[in-house]
């Protein structure tokens, strides 16, 4: 399963258009809410769950994956973190994470089957930083890139309606992001694969501002390779 971080950042980068359809009884909703921007932190660290969908019949239920996501964004030092992994008693071990640095163009990637560290360059599209690529996130209505599909409930989640946006890449959904009225904030991301329906769920309450220092970036497998990061 890729990772978090091609949901939560990378993806407002992607070029492709998509359509820009809207459901007839929600086009009066799409009206107003044309001015409504969300408040995703600039800065902030964050333990993610993972579910995968499940239909039995017409019932839909999130199965919880073995792994959970973190996610660690610092507009102030222009980089970003993304792991897959597990807590223990020892804090959260990672079977993958992605840091990457903006300034730097860097990436550094882990995998623990492998036990190895890579460095690559990253590349930005129109020199995008960290920051721009939040006040994307939070502005979605106006991203060209991903269409609008409603205000609806979830297929697992009945009790809360979403705003609710996907993409396309040859005419096939491959992922959505579900955005909370309640949080102001992106509440689920969906991955459309091949396998099935792979679901980050952000929680219930609202992602608060926390500042992160460079060490907050240092993948501890990687020991010198983390100089680039500082």
């Amino acid at each position: 399963m890729k990772s978090a971080l091609l949901l939560l950042l990378s993806t407002v980068a992607l070029t492709q258009s998509a359509s820009t359809n809207t459901p007839k009884e929600d086009a009066a909703h799409q009206h107003t809410s044309k001015k409504i921007k969300f408040q995703l932190p600039k800065n902030f660290q964050h333990e993610a769950k993972i579910f995968k969908l499940v239909q039995n019949g017409e019932k839909f239920d999130l199965q919880q994956e073995d792994v959970s996501s973190m996610i660690k964004v610092s507009s102030d030092l222009n980089m970003q973190f993304s792991g897959l992994g597990v807590r223990t008693t020892q804090g959260f071990q990672y079977n993958e994470a992605t840091a990457t640095n903006y300034t730097a163009h860097k990436n550094l990637v882990f995998k623990r089957d492998t036990m190895k560290c890579k460095s690559y360059d990253e590349l930005l599209q129109n020199g995008k930083n960290v920051a721009s690529l939040i006040d994307e996130m939070n502005d979605p209505f106006n991203n060209p890139e991903i269409s609008y599909e409603g205000f609806l409930p979830a297929d697992w989640d009945k009790e809360e309606k979403y705003h609710i946006f996907t993409r396309k890449e040859f005419g096939k959904k491959v992922f959505q992001l579900y955005y909370s009225p309640k949080t102001s904030q992106l509440r689920y991301s969906v991955m459309i694969q091949d396998n099935g329906k792979y679901i980050i769920d952000m929680g219930a309450s609202k992602v608060k501002e926390q500042k992160l220092t460079a060490r907050d970036f240092q993948i501890k497998e990687c020991s010198y390779k983390n100089v680039f990061l500082q």
